[in-house]
């Protein structure tokens, strides 16, 4: 329920008498006045509510005071009440007397209710981060591979030209100047986290750079990779379908899904490769030292990395690169 002081309170407790339910409600005893008095505990209403006729039993010569609150029950129909009163009650055989403000309702199929304040109050419930507190225990006993990018492990990646490629070497292409401040923060930090390093010697490749702004705003740096695709060596590997990796899910019972987060970058490149993925920037050039996208042969690579780990492989069918 919940209650309208020209205010509406609301009581969420619904009565479904023609279902069985495996899960029992909570409730708990209050005594009041020497009369122990059976409550719902309910979380979802935003007061504390007692039929009539359960007060009439309490023997107590108290008058209600009048209230403006109404009380709306699921599907908003409202309940104006009785009035309002306070009530010493007593719990777990305890004397000490705790006031608790009760609205009355004339509802005689009701039951009497705590609302989730006073459950909380009174410690008949209490709010436990149980998810985040497991999920900061497993990041705090495994730091090793929350920190940084991560990278696969084995032979670094080399991109193998065709015999008549010849190189290609693009001047700086113009930054609108709306992003360009944004740009040289998004390079400053590629450069921290040791996807691109500043090349300060000459080569023979020199890319030129495309920037995608994302929806939230962010950047995503990408080589204009159309006179470098012409000239590359694919390797080419089969990413498993759904259909294949629904035939070896028979007989499992556990699963799990590792969403591989920027999989290009955990592929690391070697000096020559890396020398083939420079790029011209208004703020000077650098080179990829992680596997940069738009590559033709860079979409099935993480997936074939993952299947070639032998510290990974078990079990593991990668489906789709993103």
């Amino acid at each position: 329920m919940y209650e309208i002081k020209n205010d509406n309170l609301f009581i969420d407790t619904v009565e479904v008498n023609s279902l069985a339910s495996n899960q029992k409600s909570w409730f708990k005893y209050l005594k009041i006045n020497n009369v122990k008095v059976l409550f719902k505990l309910d979380t979802g209403a935003e007061t504390n509510v007692i039929p009539l006729s359960t007060f009439k039993t309490l023997n107590l010569d108290l008058k209600c005071e009048k209230t403006n609150t109404v009380l709306l029950s699921f599907g908003n129909y409202k309940i104006t009440p009785i009035g309002k009163v306070t009530l010493f009650c007593c719990i777990n055989d305890i004397d000490d007397k705790i006031p608790i403000e009760f609205i009355i309702v004339d509802n005689a199929c009701g039951k009497p209710i705590l609302g989730l304040q006073t459950c909380c109050e009174l410690g008949l419930i209490q709010r436990i981060d149980s998810v985040k507190l497991e999920k900061q225990n497993v990041i705090d006993l495994y730091k090793n591979v929350f920190n940084g990018l991560g990278k696969f492990p084995g032979e670094l990646y080399k991109i193998v030209l065709k015999e008549n490629a010849s190189p290609v070497v693009h001047p700086p292409r113009r930054i609108p100047q709306a992003i360009n401040q944004k740009l040289k923060l998004t390079l400053r930090q590629l450069e921290k986290r040791g996807i691109i390093s500043r090349v300060n010697k000459p080569t023979d490749w020199v890319q030129s750079l495309v920037v995608v702004e994302k929806p939230n705003g962010d950047l995503r740096i990408c080589l204009d990779p159309r006179d470098l695709n012409k000239v590359l060596k694919r390797e080419h590997h089969v990413i498993p379908s759904p259909e294949d990796i629904i035939c070896r899910l028979e007989g499992k019972q556990v699963f799990s899904v590792l969403d591989l987060k920027d999989g290009f970058w955990q592929i690391p490149l070697d000096t020559s490769s890396a020398d083939i993925c420079t790029f011209n920037s208004p703020f000077g050039r650098f080179q990829f030292k992680r596997m940069p996208f738009g590559l033709a042969s860079a979409p099935e690579m993480p997936s074939d990395y993952a299947l070639q780990s032998p510290k990974h492989s078990f079990g593991i069918s990668p489906h789709k690169q993103l």
